[in-house]
């Protein structure tokens, strides 16, 4: 978000972060808390699922994270992409697929992601919530009229 009334600047962005400029940007104050250097370190969370003990949380640019002891510990997964993640879900045997911006989708195969090919699929839009039908295929639905069927 910018803000600008004439004289003040104010950006706010992920993480809750408020930045205010009263010189035209010569000069930033951060309201919430100091600027630093780099991106805040913790992951930027979009979606999340559960199946028993079995947790996914994902997020901004690829970040991944599984529990398998309902969310006392977490372990850092490999990022799918660059791209973020706007959906996860837990399939049978307590694998993840995901869904997300340009048409990401794709599914984690022992420690390694297989991902479809956007382009053979055409895929230009965000995709949302993998659901696992009850033939195991799995539905995600998508921007400009998008429907994907993972078999």
């Amino acid at each position: 978000v910018v803000l600008f009334d004439g004289t003040n600047v104010t950006l706010a962005g992920e993480f809750g972060m408020v930045v205010q400029s009263t010189d035209g940007g010569q000069t930033w104050v951060r309201r919430d808390s100091f600027i630093t250097p780099k991106e805040p370190e913790p992951p930027y969370w979009i979606t999340g699922a559960q199946d028993g003990n079995t947790m996914f949380l994902a997020g901004a640019a690829g970040a991944i994270r599984r529990s398998t002891d309902a969310g006392a510990t977490w372990t850092t997964l490999p990022p799918p992409s660059a791209e973020a993640i706007f959906g996860v879900s837990v399939l049978d045997g307590g694998k993840p697929a995901i869904a997300g911006a340009v048409g990401m989708i794709g599914t984690l195969e022992g420690e390694n992601w297989t991902i479809a090919d956007r382009s053979a699929l055409q895929l230009l839009s965000w995709v949302k919530t993998p659901v696992e039908m009850p033939d195991g295929s799995v539905v995600m639905l998508g921007g400009r009229s998008t429907v994907i069927r993972l078999k």
